[in-house]
């Protein structure tokens, strides 16, 4: 009986379905010993179990989906492996440079070491493990080096800290005399907790630096300021330059101490307590200046208004000075009429310059003398000449040997 068309077709699809799964498997199949042998071969793994070597085709495997199982669950394993061995390589140089910036060592030579072992296969990982085990080998046989080096750097930490001599003192092992790897423990965790709460609060220690820098700067151009002195000793314009200095400070030191002040309430509310300075709150610290520069200069304006009422007071007893201000009389206009008149009638520049002198004879009051005119000189207009003008004022210039004595000097007329 011969198959009908409904049948021939059915197989038809049955083989072009196995034909197309068949496909996909020889597919799946090569790909997962392509990914294993590039596993394999990236972690420098030799090839043992069959799965492993058929990857690399010296072993046979059959093209089966339990076959195909194996493959991928070998290489979930060699997966995994990869993982473990970075990680591994990564913990070993992480404990490699800790150990070595702990015992001070090059920081150059530690770089290039572990820039030439920077991969996780075993090889690497294998000279990895045998340079820890150098370095503590190293340790144990500089104990003593080791934390003197230590405390040389915590005295360091504590100077950039800003600590206090109290809080210096509560490293009670930095005063032990006893040599072993537990005080050298201590001092390297000391190292390492002012390195990273120097770290966590750089921000706050360069604002506080800038303040007190800008802050100093400012008290000194007030006194300055204050010195009657640097008048006289203005070269180059520095008053205007400190004058400038002066307000470019004002306009900066108000941004700079919101912004450290917002830095310390944030630690604050972090740490639950106040951010020291050698071991006194820096906020308080602030405060507690401006307030000392607000007295200090409402101390100076009473002295300054005291000292002015003293010397206003000791001038009007002594006469100096009157009490209550006087206006200056002012005088009164020239005639220019006049004065264009005198230059018409002045005689020549030869001339002018003549002097009338007279001797008197002895005076109502008994005093010898001689009368003399005095000149005048006239700036003149352009293009005229420059002048000297004989004007009607009289001086009575008396000889040093018939001067009365000051006290019975004549004084506008009344003796």
């Amino acid at each position: 009986m011969s198959p009908t068309s409904d049948c021939l077709s059915e197989m038809k699809d049955r083989i072009e379905t196995l034909e197309q799964q068949k496909e996909a498997l020889e597919y799946d199949f090569e790909d997962v010993k392509s990914q294993l042998r590039m596993l394999l071969e990236e972690c420098e793994i030799s090839p043992l179990k069959k799965e492993e070597r058929c990857a690399f085709g010296d072993e046979e495997l059959a093209m089966t989906k339990k076959n195909l199982n194996l493959l991928v669950d070998v290489l979930n394993k060699v997966r995994d492996k990869k993982e473990d061995m970075v990680a591994e390589a990564d913990h070993l140089r992480e404990e490699i440079d800790k150990l070595a910036r702990k015992m001070f060592k090059d920081s150059f030579e530690l770089e290039e070491f572990l820039s030439s072992h920077s991969g996780f296969t075993i090889p690497t990982i294998n000279e990895l493990k045998e340079k820890l085990k150098e370095l503590k080998e190293e340790r144990k046989h500089s104990i003593k080096d080791l934390i003197a080096n230590c405390r040389k750097r915590i005295e360091e930490l504590w100077e950039m800290c800003c600590y206090s001599k109290d809080q210096c003192k509560e490293f009670t092992a930095f005063e032990t005399n006893r040599i072993s790897e537990e005080v050298l423990e201590l001092h390297e965790h000391e190292v390492e907790r002012l390195e990273n709460f120097y770290s966590a609060n750089l921000k706050i220690f360069s604002l506080a630096k800038q303040h007190e820098e800008l802050w100093d700067k400012l008290l000194y151009l007030e006194d300055q300021s204050n010195n009657k002195e640097r008048l006289f000793k203005n070269r180059g314009g520095c008053l205007l330059k400190e004058e400038k200095e002066r307000k470019v400070i004002q306009k900066r030191l108000p941004t700079i101490k919101s912004q450290l002040i917002e830095l310390l309430n944030a630690y604050k509310e972090e740490t639950g307590r106040d951010f020291l300075r050698f071991g006194k709150p820096l906020k308080a610290e602030i405060e507690t200046k401006e307030h000392r520069r607000e007295m200090d200069k409402h101390l100076e304006r009473l002295q300054r208004k005291e000292a002015n009422t003293e010397n206003l007071l000791a001038e009007s007893q002594m006469g100096t000075r009157p009490v209550t201000g006087t206006k200056r009389k002012a005088l009164p206009p020239q005639d220019n009429k006049f004065m264009k008149s005198m230059r018409t009638e002045l005689p020549s520049a030869a001339s002018s310059k003549s002097t009338l002198s007279c001797k008197s004879t002895t005076s109502s009051s008994g005093i010898a003398g001689t009368l003399v005119r005095k000149e005048q000189e006239i700036t003149p207009h352009r293009g005229q000449q420059h002048l000297k003008m004989p004007i009607n004022n009289m001086v009575m210039r008396t000889p040093k040997t018939n001067r009365m004595p000051a006290a019975s000097t004549p004084q506008n007329g009344i003796y």
